[in-house]
């Protein structure tokens, strides 16, 4: 009757281990916790189509979204990066970011054309 009793307790108690291996495996493969900096490229057209996005001093991927999507995501760590431009005949002011709690870091490319030939920032 005793042996009855605590195999109910035993699955619970089995169920919560296996649990957590899996959750402690989860986490140790997937890097902790992981930022991301999105940038909206949307107001620039096709102007910046194919540009090279560069953090830090290396080349983190290019500027294109599926189909007609502007905004592309790159994953970064935590901290201060420098993110550049490297595109087609236009000039771009690199811009310091901050990554850390909110995950998520937006920015949004816009140009200026009204002086010479064309200047790209984020705003």
């Amino acid at each position: 009757m005793a042996i009855d009793f605590l195999r109910g307790p035993r699955w619970y108690a089995a169920l919560a281990v296996a649990g957590a291996i899996v959750f402690g495996l989860w986490w140790m493969y997937s890097g902790g916790p992981s930022y991301v900096l999105q940038i909206d490229y949307a107001f620039t057209g096709d102007l910046m189509e194919g540009a090279e996005v560069v953090v830090d001093d290396s080349v983190v991927g290019t500027l294109e979204g599926p189909g007609r999507n502007r905004v592309v995501g790159f994953r970064l760590s935590a901290g201060e990066h420098v993110v550049d431009l490297r595109g087609p005949g236009c000039t771009f002011r690199p811009d310091t970011v901050t990554v850390g709690p909110s995950r998520i870091q937006v920015l949004v490319l816009d140009f200026d054309d009204r002086l010479s030939g064309c200047s790209v920032f984020f705003r």
